[in-house]
Order: structure tokens, then sequence, then C-alpha cells
């Protein structure tokens, strides 16, 4: 299973539409359907943080499908943003509006269901008068796993960047680096 089936299976899981997630990363509709069609490895990092992001998993799992990881409870995340936008007396239509987001899409995040972008839960923050903390609560340690598979992706999107030569002097380089001690796995 590649990046798609991953997103695909968590969308399913949250009851969430492509549609929704194209609102809530900004990415267009086009991209979210071409990762999820293809269903590549090879997705462009900045892209994958958002999706990571709005869907409230690790990077490591929508590239490998194999460490679930939530970066945040969800759960804990919605009943921190209820009790903050309750407490600044703002309506959930009032809270939607500020990140320019369907109102039924917020009412998911206050149930649990989803969990919102770093920039957007920013705004909330802020509309709401509390820290962005208040709202996600502690975030979970990246494990290494996680790391090393983004740091994979990221040397995919560079060597795809390159032409038949660059490639070539790519591989011929991290051969070279295989053969100093220093650099190997121990």
């Amino acid at each position: 299973m590649g990046v798609g089936s991953n997103i695909k299976a968590v969308l399913k899981e949250k009851n969430m539409s492509i549609k929704e997630l194209s609102k809530i990363t900004g990415i267009s509709l086009n991209t979210l359907y071409s990762i999820t069609k293809r269903d590549s490895t090879r997705v462009d990092t900045e892209i994958l943080v958002k999706i990571k992001d709005a869907l409230g998993v690790s990077g490591g799992y929508l590239l490998t499908g194999s460490t679930r990881g939530l970066a945040y409870d969800q759960a804990d995340v919605g009943a921190r943003m209820k009790s903050a936008r309750e407490a600044a007396g703002v309506s959930i239509d009032e809270a939607a509006a500020v990140i320019g987001a369907p109102a039924d899409v917020y009412d998911n995040v206050e149930e649990g269901k989803n969990i919102f972008n770093v920039d957007d839960m920013k705004k909330l923050a802020q509309r709401f008068g509390v820290e962005l903390m208040d709202l996600t609560g502690p975030p979970q340690p990246l494990d290494l796993t996680q790391y090393d598979a983004l740091r994979e992706n990221q040397l995919l999107d560079s060597f795809n960047k390159l032409n038949g030569k660059g490639k070539d002097k790519a591989v011929a380089d991290v051969q070279l680096l295989t053969e100093i001690p220093r650099y190997l796995k121990k």
C-alpha cells in the first residue's frame, strides 16, 4: 500500500471526503485525487505534511501504513476546542468562519472525528484567546521510524527531480557513502 491507500483508509475511518480534506489543507482536489489514484510513495513533503496535519496522523503512517502514531488525541483536541470556544462565547458558525471551513467540518473536529492543520489551529487559538497548546494538548514524540520514512520520502522527491545523468551520479555517490564505515548503520 502506498500513500494514496493510506490516505483513503484514514478518510474512511474518519468518515471524511477528499473534498473536505482539500478544504482543510488547501491542496487542490486534482492533486489529492492524483495521489490517491496512483497510490505512490512519492509525495511532495510539503503536501504530505499538510495531509498528515489535517488527518491527525504521522507522516510515517501515511508513507508506510505500519505505524498509526496519532500526533494528537483527536477526542481530546475536540473537547479542548469546544471548551475554549464556549468559554470565548463563539458560535460554531463563527469559529468555522475564522478558518474558512464549513460549520459541519468544524463540528466534526469538536466531535473528535477530525483535526485541523496547525495554521488553522493557531487562528482558532487566537480567536478563542488561548495558546495553541491549550487546544491541542501535548503532542506525542516523533518515533525514529517515522523520521526515517520522512527522510526517505525527501530523498525520493529530490532524486525524482534529477535527469538521467543526475540520477546516475546520485546512485554512484550513495554507493560510495556505503563504503565509508562512519556512515554505515551499526
